[in-house]
């Protein structure tokens, strides 16, 4: 009897133990597979995705490597940005792209939506054996490197010399000036003053469609009527104009006289023009071939021309009042000139013309007629 209640005391104890080192063990084990579960590569890059959702930058130890190219016109700012907004609106993703089998180093892309933008590379800090059969690896997060993203728009922009543009808010550089050549309308008006040509500028290599705004000399916003875009998805073109308006009432004034001067001196309205070109000479420039051309028709064709009266103007329009510079600019001038012959019938000369008035020695003169 007392050696059988020995034996079950023995037992008791020995179950006891058992049960202590099985418990022992469960959480070893238990620990163990927490430790392995934790030094996972997919822990680290779920850890530092949860981090990206909220900043750029993925730790105090770790920095975003930005040794990317990206055009002067293309802020990395406004790359990264880009970049935030699309994990926003579309996710973050990645996946394991690259092993190496000498450092055990892990390469795994990362992906805003379906762009891939960065690649961070794992490696190992450490190995320990439990349990005899479970290797554990640490990783660490080694790197984060943004890629290269693709840069495939491009940008031409053709505007007065005078003129300037800004592209993503950057003011357009010499360094992306491709060519630049002079205003063929404003030929004759370059033999007296400087004015302005035509400049190109042409960028490439930009990320997105750019946001372009053009400038005039007065430093006012060209509208977007004044721009012609080609609507190119990948390469916009941009060929700028000048803007045209109704002149001011003292310019009007002004062209309207010089034109109507000019007009009466080939109906013979105008006192001296038989004798010389004196009588319109104030309103060209010195040596203007208008002034040698209405010189010719004075001594070939003007005494040709029928005798009449009652010379009046009706109809006078002037309009697309276009400034080029300060010293030049150019309207559209109509009106009809009624004469009445000597038989009494009214004749009816039209005119529609483009003027070019430049500014010589503080007065407006002609330049060019087209």
């Amino acid at each position: 009897m007392k050696n059988s209640r020995k034996i079950r005391t023995i037992y008791i104890v020995y179950l006891s133990v058992l049960l202590i080192l099985m418990l022992i063990f469960l959480l070893y084990a238990r620990k163990s597979l927490i430790l392995y579960e934790a030094s996972q590569p997919d822990y680290i890059m779920d850890s530092l995705v949860n981090q990206l959702h909220g900043s750029m930058t993925p730790s105090s130890n770790t920095t975003l490597s930005s040794n990317i190219t990206l055009s002067d016109y293309d802020s990395m700012d406004d790359y990264l940005g880009s970049i935030e907004q699309m994990i926003a609106e579309s996710g973050l993703t990645y996946q394991k792209t690259h092993e190496s089998y000498t450092d055990g180093a892990l390469t795994y892309t990362l992906s805003a939506g379906d762009v891939p933008w960065a690649e961070a590379v794992l490696i190992p800090t450490q190995t320990t054996s439990r349990m005899l059969v479970l290797t554990i690896s640490d990783y660490s997060l080694s790197s984060l490197n943004l890629i290269q993203p693709q840069t495939n728009y491009s940008l031409t922009i053709t505007l007065p010399e005078s003129y300037s543009a800004s592209v993503n808010g950057l003011q357009l550089s010499e360094d992306v000036l491709t060519e630049t050549v002079d205003n063929p309308l404003l030929t004759y008006c370059g033999e007296y003053i400087d004015v302005p040509g035509e400049a190109t500028y042409e960028i490439n290599g930009l990320m997105n469609l750019p946001e372009v705004t053009i400038y005039r000399e007065d430093g006012s916003i060209c509208s977007d009527t004044e721009m012609i875009n080609n609507e190119d998805s990948f390469h916009p073109v941009y060929q700028v104009t000048y803007v045209s308006s109704d002149p001011p009432e003292e310019i009007r004034e002004m062209v309207l006289s010089s034109v109507e001067t000019y007009s009466n001196f080939f109906s013979k309205d105008l006192m001296g023009c038989q004798q010389s070109v004196d009588p319109i000479r104030h309103l060209f420039p010195e040596d203007s071939l208008y002034l040698a051309l209405a010189d010719q028709y004075r001594r070939e064709d003007m005494g040709v021309f029928a005798s009449h009266t009652n010379t009046h103007y009706l109809n006078e329009v002037v309009s697309e009042y276009t400034i080029y510079n300060e010293n030049c600019f150019s309207v559209r001038v109509q009106f009809d000139k009624s004469m009445t012959l000597g038989s009494g019938k009214e004749v009816i000369d039209t005119t529609d013309n483009i003027y070019y008035f430049i500014n010589v020695d503080n007065q407006w003169v002609i330049a060019d007629i087209q």
